[in-house]
């Protein structure tokens, strides 16, 4: 993948997690008591993420769902890196969205020209990790591959999500970002920064975090995303090669059975779980040729 790439990448990460000031002061909890700034778990948690807040979940955050769908110019599908889970993926290739877009198996994710998603080595980790490949479309620089240009009846142009049932959390949790602490289950969370004028999140309007992880089926995307932890562990300590054909196999799973002459769409495990045991035990024999 290069370098160069993975920097690019990893420079757009710390640019999309760095709030600014205004959106600092509308998000100012007036709900709920505010996490101990003292706690050293938690000014470590803001420490590596860049950011000056950490929020509980029961605390509440400036936003205008209904904004977000009226007022907006699909910003959020530019300019930033949109990372994808093996569930994301798994959600794209099984659903009718991504059948009728013709994306019956990963390999039309990842091995198309131009591919819509890639797999690279983190910079930090050195672990497998995937996102949207994101291009140039007319006017548009740098824009999600499911960002469709629409225009509105003021003749202005637009962006608009083409799979927005089924978008992977990233986009899902937006504004928000979920982070969890080492060896614990608590999960706490972010802003992501927002283009300066979005009028969503500018708002006077909030919501409690737990109501909005309920109203958007959060729960499901973070169980299934969380699953990829436990085939992490199978790769430290192993050649970078050997991290790069895990990816492919975490990420683009349908290769496992397309190298076998099967059809994917039809042989594939409809459960996710069953999806996750499957490829972490290719893993494993794969690990034993090294």
């Amino acid at each position: 993948m290069g370098s160069l790439k993975e920097n690019n990448m990893e420079n757009n990460k710390k640019d999309k997690i760095v709030e600014i000031e205004q959106f600092e002061i509308n998000n100012k909890n007036v709900d709920f008591q505010s996490e101990n700034q003292e706690d050293p778990i938690l000014n470590k948690m803001k420490q590596n993420l860049g950011i000056k807040r950490i929020l509980k979940p029961n605390e509440s955050f400036a936003y205008d769902g209904h904004k977000c769908l009226t007022h907006c110019d699909g910003y959020c599908c530019s300019n930033i890196e949109i990372p994808l889970s093996p569930y994301d993926i798994f959600k794209i290739v099984t659903s009718p969205v991504g059948r009728k877009l013709g994306l019956i198996d990963t390999t039309k994710l990842f091995m198309k020209n131009p591919p819509i998603t890639t797999i690279y080595l983190g910079d930090q980790s050195g672990l497998p990790q995937a996102s949207l490949d994101f291009r140039s479309n007319g006017r548009y620089r740098k824009i999600c591959p499911f960002a469709q240009i629409v225009s509105t009846n003021n003749f202005r142009f637009k962006l608009e999500c083409g799979i927005h049932e089924i978008k992977p959390l990233a986009c899902r949790i937006s504004p928000l970002g979920r982070t969890k602490a080492v060896n614990s289950d608590n999960s706490f969370y972010y802003i992501h920064k927002p283009v300066n004028d979005c009028s969503c999140v500018n708002s006077n309007k909030r919501i409690r975090i737990l109501d909005y992880i309920r109203e958007n089926r959060l729960h499901e995307y973070f169980a299934n995303r969380d699953k990829i932890s436990e085939i992490y562990p199978l790769l430290i300590g192993t050649p970078s090669e050997f991290r790069f054909i895990a990816g492919f196999l975490m990420f683009n799973f349908d290769l496992i059975f397309i190298s076998q002459g099967l059809e994917a769409s039809v042989v594939r495990p409809r459960n996710f779980n069953t999806l996750i045991r499957k490829i972490t035990s290719v893993i494993i024999e794969y690990k034993k040729l090294i």
